[in-house]
């Protein structure tokens, strides 16, 4: 005999668990078919130091949010140029992130909601990726607000603000 709902409560959770997979499927043609062309990814670095910012940074970790979540205002991020070159400011905005994902992976922590440890810094990152361009700029950012969760659409958004610094794009090594 099949599982059945025991309360509307639980029966509203395993109906959104349900349509999110659906709405997954939904946002994964759009970014197969190109309509969403930037990959998001959280990039968790060890420093070497002990603490953050203090030695090397290492990459220990990278998850690229799947399906590609739609990303908003990029084109409003400003250039400026400061003593140490050319620096990213702004914010924008990130939505339609998969329900699978949890507000502790969405802030880095891990899993069962360990907040990264003193050395391990965490931040998004942002990248145009199309045919017609070589290695992309990564473009790095640190959440402005916590991951809204909206079951009503199915999805989580989280706004970004641009952080100084980044990979090298041709390395993937932290500068």
């Amino acid at each position: 005999m099949a599982d059945r709902c025991t309360g509307d409560a639980a029966c509203g959770v395993n109906l959104i668990a349900n349509l999110s997979k659906v709405a997954d499927n939904i946002r994964g043609v759009a970014g197969a078919v190109g309509l969403r062309p930037y990959t998001v990814s959280i990039i968790k670095v060890r420093w070497t130091g002990g603490r953050r910012g203090d030695g090397v940074p290492e990459v220990i970790d990278t998850l690229m949010l799947d399906p590609t979540p739609l990303v908003s205002s990029i084109s409003d991020l400003d250039q400026r140029l400061e003593s140490y070159g050319l620096a990213t400011m702004g914010i924008v905005q990130v939505s339609e992130i998969s329900l699978r994902y949890d507000e502790d992976v969405l802030l880095g922590n891990d899993e069962d909601g360990t907040p990264p440890a003193d050395d391990v810094e965490v931040f998004y990152e942002i990248a145009l990726r199309t045919s017609l361009q070589g290695d992309p700029v990564l473009r790095r950012f640190t959440p402005v607000s916590t991951p809204a969760y909206d079951p009503g659409n199915l999805q989580y958004s989280i706004r970004l603000t641009a952080a100084r610094g980044g990979r090298d794009r041709y390395t993937g090594l932290p500068q």
